[in-house]
């Protein structure tokens, strides 16, 4: 119930016009992780398909860390 509330509150959230920017600014910048991630895995010779662990990871431990600085 309480991850519904936090879900609902994170939506609620994203109306603002403040917080869709700020959202715009970090899907940007995951994108540039994930450009850049794979633009060295390909560099190293690994395959795609294993960089995309390593984007997922940034992406969590991103959010995680973006969750809990809006939160706090």
């Amino acid at each position: 119930m309480k991850l519904f509330h936090h879900t609902h509150h994170f939506f609620g959230h994203v109306h603002q016009k403040k917080v869709r920017h700020r959202v715009a600014v970090l899907v940007a910048s995951y994108l540039f992780l994930i450009g850049m991630t794979s633009a060295i895995g390909i560099y190293f010779g690994m395959d795609g398909f294993a960089v995309f662990p390593l984007v997922i990871l940034f992406i969590l431990v991103g959010l995680i860390t973006h969750i809990a600085i809006d939160h706090y």
